[in-house]
């Protein structure tokens, strides 16, 4: 349905939530960790073009690089 018959048809689809988390250790035994969560919105545009969104945050804990955003949007 569209609002106001002013902007395209826009139906909700999908939510999707996830975390993760990683570690190794290297060959000269130094640990590499990282966690995080991503959430991804799928969409319909005028009932036509699958579309979806997705933020992904990822917190790197050893030698100081600190968080990753990543930001990305698809054609499905």
């Amino acid at each position: 349905a569209s609002i106001l018959w002013l902007f395209p048809s826009f139906f909700a689809r999908q939510l999707e939530l996830e975390g993760f988390g990683a570690a190794a250790v290297s060959l000269q035994g130094q640990w590499l960790r990282s966690a995080g969560g991503q959430a991804t919105f799928r969409f319909n545009l005028m009932d036509v073009i699958p579309l979806s969104l997705s933020y992904q945050f990822a917190w790197r804990f050893d030698f100081n690089r600190g968080g990753l955003h990543t930001l990305a949007i698809s054609v499905e």
